[in-house]
């Protein structure tokens, strides 16, 4: 087996690498990203707290605690409770509602309805809606 330092040695020479010269507008573009990315983290880390416990409480785990102030029912009861919300909020799909403007576009509606179907089929949507639901009523996102 080689050595692994010669492996990178591609990712370690910075001799050669030219330096990276922006233009006034892109400088400002990267302040304003690396701004928003802080923004951002500093929102997460507000929230992360929260976020564990709502999931710990929608995952049924305790802290095994004799302090615990959650009981098996209550877990059961609003691991329930969301689950049975996001079902009712997520079954089916969305359907295409194209109304024809006259006798030509009918079989056009029925294929675009058919379209629709086949790609949010072939997209998965459902589980993706179902993950989002999820998301949004546990954590709050």
């Amino acid at each position: 087996m080689q050595n692994p330092s010669k492996l990178l040695q591609f990712y370690h020479k910075k001799d050669e690498i030219e330096p990276l010269s922006l233009s006034k507008q892109e400088q400002e573009d990267l302040s304003s990203d690396w701004e928003d990315i802080k923004n951002q983290r500093e929102y997460r880390d507000k929230l992360a707290q929260r976020w564990r416990w709502a999931g710990s409480v929608y995952n049924v785990i305790q802290n095994a605690q004799a302090d615990d102030r959650i009981s098996q029912i209550t877990l059961a009861w609003i691991r329930s409770y969301i689950d049975t919300g996001i079902a009712q909020m997520t079954a089916g799909e969305p359907e295409f509602d194209y109304e024809a403007l006259g006798p030509s576009d009918e079989s056009r509606t029925l294929l675009w309805k058919e379209l629709v179907k086949t790609s949010m089929n072939r997209s998965n949507f459902g589980s993706h809606l179902r993950v989002a639901m999820t998301d949004s009523h546990v954590f709050g996102h």
